[in-house]
């Protein structure tokens, strides 16, 4: 069954529209991968799934059900209009946006920073004697069976077995 040519069109300018969309959507996964390179991987998993969805929409609503190959075609073109023309300015003023973003985030959170530094630091000096610690205390109250040798038992029974 044929299909009217202004519908035709109608699905072509939509998959357009989808195209320019999912340009958008990787830029906008672009910009915080220049800047925090750890999140390539979940930025490139949200944009799959994107591309995914749009897809399988695209398919499902406008196109009755099928896909055909003008449309794939036309997200294409349209995915290469936005890179062609506006994608460098966009990426320019976004990942400016995002550098304001994080010196200003930065900035608020500096003194939370700085003393959760400040208590790694403190909990180095400490904890990382705790053992030794545990030891003198087993050995100041060695009446108490709180204390217990790595091996299971009692500091203090072993030292007087040894002693005996």
């Amino acid at each position: 069954m044929e299909q009217p040519i202004a519908q035709e069109l109608l699905r072509f300018l939509w998959a357009v529209a989808v195209g320019l969309a999912l340009g958008v959507v990787y830029d906008l996964c672009r910009g915080p991968r220049r800047l925090w390179p750890r999140l390539t991987w979940v930025l490139d998993l949200v944009f799959g799934l994107c591309l995914t969805w749009a897809l399988v929409y695209f398919t499902l609503v406008p196109g009755g059900g099928r896909l055909r190959v003008f449309a794939l075609a036309a997200m294409a073109l349209g995915g290469g209009l936005w890179s062609g023309f506006l994608s460098r300015p966009f990426l320019r003023c976004y990942v400016a946006c995002l550098r304001a973003v994080g010196t200003v985030l930065g900035a608020i959170l500096s003194p939370l920073t700085k003393f959760l530094i400040f208590l790694r630091q403190l909990a180095k000096k400490y904890f990382s004697t705790w053992r030794k610690w545990v030891r003198i205390l087993c050995k100041a109250h060695p009446a108490q069976d709180a204390c217990q040798s790595p091996e299971g038992g009692s500091a203090y029974a072993l030292q007087t077995l040894v002693t005996s």
